[in-house]
């Protein structure tokens, strides 16, 4: 955008969301990832800030599952979204945390956690992947990675870098949570019935409290 508006200084820009957001997405069902603390560790490792920084110019917006405000309607508060692992303000005491439970699980300077991480072979996904290689240091891991020219099985991966759609909480919900779902998550009766009836609610006020 800062060359663009260099090129062209009268011309008018705008920014839009595109309900789209980048993921790490890692699988929960292969060791070591189905050990919890790796997972809060890895996510109070990132820099969230920093990705907003260096791909999109600062422009972007922070955000839960669903599409941050003002652009989404179903957006995390701030307050709440803060209190989610790594995306509270301060950035060193988060990464000082994730050390901690690393260390707890016998990893340190001396033997860090190896993961490759896997994405497609297009920028909008290969930049973001190197940013995230380099802060998985910061919580005593090492990373490298490979790219695909076509969609990855999620079932083959341990770790990769993903697109997700935010904007319709229904489609975000089905796509992730539920049973057969992109996310490949096995979930019970119960909360397949509630995603089921969320999705038939016609009370925004009471979707909104789900």
């Amino acid at each position: 955008m800062k060359d663009m508006k260099a090129q062209a200084p009268k011309a008018l820009c705008e920014f839009k969301s595109t309900g789209v957001s980048i993921n790490l997405i890692v699988n929960r069902g292969s060791p070591p990832f189905d050990n919890a603390d790796i997972r809060k560790a890895m996510s109070l490792a990132l820099d969230r800030k920093a990705f907003n920084t260096i791909l999109n110019e600062g422009t972007g917006t922070i955000g839960g599952a669903m599409l941050p405000a003002p652009s989404g309607e179903w957006f995390m508060p701030q307050d709440r979204l803060e209190k989610l692992a790594g995306y509270g303000p301060d950035i060193e005491k988060n990464r000082t945390e994730a050390r901690k439970l690393m260390e707890g699980l016998g990893y340190g300077p001396s033997k860090t956690l190896k993961v490759k991480v896997a994405t497609r072979n297009i920028p909008v996904y290969r930049d973001p992947a190197v940013i995230l290689i380099d802060q998985l240091k910061k919580s005593t891991s090492t990373a490298n990675w490979r790219t695909s020219t076509r969609r990855m099985v999620h079932q083959d991966r341990q770790e990769g870098l993903s697109g997700r759609p935010q904007s319709d909480r229904h489609r975000r919900r089905r796509s992730g949570f539920q049973s057969g779902g992109e996310l490949h998550l096995q979930v019970g009766a119960e909360l397949h019935r509630i995603l089921q009836s969320g999705s038939r609610q016609a009370d925004l006020p009471a979707i909104q409290r789900d």
